[in-house]
């Protein structure tokens, strides 16, 4: 089996300053993310400019993106949660 880093550790070592981390993260979610965005709004236009801002707010609030991981036994992806809590 793969050993595959725990979202949870990857936010951590993001939050830390590892870019890599980032990197990994970004990968995983980048287009379920982007389809996310265009499903909710109907329009891709506006889903590229939310998904641009979001991912932008993200590497600005580095160290902020920890606690918000897991709602409860629901598993939500960490971009859509800071979606949620950015706006």
């Amino acid at each position: 089996m793969p050993d595959i880093m725990a979202d949870e550790a990857l936010i951590e070592r993001y939050n830390s300053g590892d870019a890599a981390a980032f990197d990994i993260l970004y990968e995983r979610y980048r287009q379920s993310f982007y389809n996310y965005l265009v499903k909710t709004t109907g329009n891709a236009a506006l889903a590229d400019d939310i998904y641009q801002n979001c991912w932008e707010k993200i590497i600005q609030k580095r160290g902020t993106c920890s606690s918000l991981v897991l709602v409860g036994a629901a598993r939500v992806t960490w971009p859509v949660q800071l979606v949620t809590w950015l706006v």
